[in-house]
């Protein structure tokens, strides 16, 4: 079985990252897709992040209907830093794993924990968008490549000016967010009273 693998804070998880997976799905074959929100994201600057089980939560409801789409809880009952290799070892060799990351991950990506590890264990693919052009992303990844041996596929992803903070902050000044989460998604922070 090819498993995409999508790993984030989702603090919300939005539309962006429900397309992104879509695509990569489509555009590769996968499978399934795993949403699996981080414990604690190392490369996260901001730590405030809304509690593990509102997170997951979330994810559970945006994807819910998609049946290539699973809400994965596996880095939270895990607890601790939520390092990338440690996810694509709790998984096997049993299937073929594709790790999906945006284009602004991948050139950070050569300060990760073990990156030469989560290039054997998976194929990745960058999902390209503005800011970053698609020519620098695949240099890039031919860069990374060459340095650390391994897969990265890089696909054209379309221009969706949306992110989790900006949600946040939308929110958290009485803006509306709608039309950038799923219905449900935006109904359960209204009923938590998140990001206010």
């Amino acid at each position: 079985m090819k498993i995409g693998i999508f790993g984030g804070s989702f603090d919300p998880i939005h539309i962006a990252h429900l397309l992104l997976a879509q695509k990569a799905a489509e555009q590769f074959g996968l499978d399934r897709v795993h949403f699996v929100p981080a414990y604690s994201p190392p490369h996260r600057v901001e730590k405030n992040l809304c509690a593990g089980e509102a997170r997951l939560e979330m994810v559970r409801r945006a994807v819910a209907g998609n049946p290539l789409f699973v809400a994965d809880d596996r880095e939270l009952r895990r607890a601790g830093t939520s390092y990338t290799v440690d996810t694509l070892k709790s998984y096997g060799s049993a299937n073929e794993l594709f790790f999906l990351l945006g284009a602004d991950s991948l050139f950070s990506f050569e300060f990760w924990y073990e990156p030469v590890e989560i290039l054997k264990r998976a194929t990745i693919l960058v999902g390209s968008r503005p800011p970053h052009r698609y020519e620098a992303v695949k240099a890039q990844a031919q860069r990374l490549m060459e340095r650390f041996g391994g897969r990265v596929e890089v696909f054209e992803f379309p221009w969706v000016n949306i992110s989790s903070t900006s949600i946040r902050e939308t929110i958290g000044s009485g803006g509306s967010a709608r039309y950038q989460l799923t219905e449900e998604v935006r109904h359960f922070i209204e009923e938590r009273g998140l990001y206010r």
